[in-house]
């Protein structure tokens, strides 16, 4: 992949995790689209597959704190 690209990459990447971070609800629970009100936030199985991704990405206490909201 052409350096440009890498870059372009890692940009988008990074733009993505902090759009996600930034509409996280205190409980945890993150944001099914941050631009259509309607649907606030995502299904517990879309959340889990998100939180998957924090972590891959580096960011635990995102990750961690989508749990909490989840029924014992």
């Amino acid at each position: 992949m052409p350096t440009a690209a890498r870059s372009d990459l890692r940009t988008l990447v990074e733009s993505s995790l902090t759009l996600i971070e930034a509409h996280q609800h205190p409980s945890g629970a993150y944001p099914a689209s941050p631009s259509y009100p309607v649907y606030r936030y995502s299904w517990l199985r879309d959340g889990a597959f998100i939180a998957d991704a924090m972590s891959r990405a580096g960011r635990v206490d995102s990750a961690t704190g989508s749990c909490g909201g989840a029924p014992r």
